[in-house]
């Protein structure tokens, strides 16, 4: 998580925001911030989320290096190889992510790949974005809540939802869950 905080702090500092504005723009304590860019704790991904929409970033944004995307007409841009793929981890939440999009910022859709590990959740509080999202679960059980209903898909079942409705999903299963997210507009 320590990297995570870095990124948080260096785009949040980059964009001339305070830990006091983005304090008020997420509805989070200006110590949550402050711990979360030190690395001292394991924020949610609907924390995470509210970072990111605050700066105006997409949430991959904050899990990869300093550089700038081109979108080019090369293998690269249009290919995510297996040891390639941006990792996003979650630590506190038992979430490592995947992002098998080549490029974040030009094109219409994400792929994500999760690994969830039993007891894994994307935090106790729901969170919204705009948008559209398909899961599908290749292993294990998840169990997802979209406004005040329940869901709990197996191996090889399928959801979509419209993402502005309030969400959050955990695996409450014993194994480890893997499971594709297809979100438009890109997101994450």
């Amino acid at each position: 998580m320590e990297e995570l905080g870095k990124n948080i702090r260096r785009i949040r500092k980059d964009k001339g925001i305070t830990i006091q504005d983005l304090a008020a723009a997420t509805a989070l304590s200006p110590s949550f911030i402050s711990r979360m860019e030190r690395g001292d704790l394991n924020p949610s991904i609907a924390s995470v989320k509210k970072i990111a929409d605050a700066l105006g970033i997409q949430v991959a944004s904050l899990f990869q290096e300093d550089k700038t995307e081109s979108a080019q007409d090369n293998e690269e841009s249009m290919i995510v190889r297996k040891n390639r793929r941006r990792k996003m981890v979650y630590p506190g939440q038992k979430v490592s992510e995947y992002l098998l999009t080549p490029r974040i910022s030009d094109i219409g859709i994400e792929f994500l790949l999760g690994y969830i590990e039993p007891g894994g959740t994307s935090g106790e509080d729901t969170y919204n974005h705009n948008g559209e999202e398909c899961i599908l679960v290749l292993k294990g059980e998840l169990t997802i809540y979209v406004n005040d209903r329940v869901f709990v898909l197996g191996e090889g079942d399928s959801m979509h939802f419209y993402s502005n409705n309030p969400h959050r999903w955990e695996n409450r299963g014993n194994i480890t869950t893997e499971a594709v997210w297809a979100v438009t507009p890109p997101s994450f």
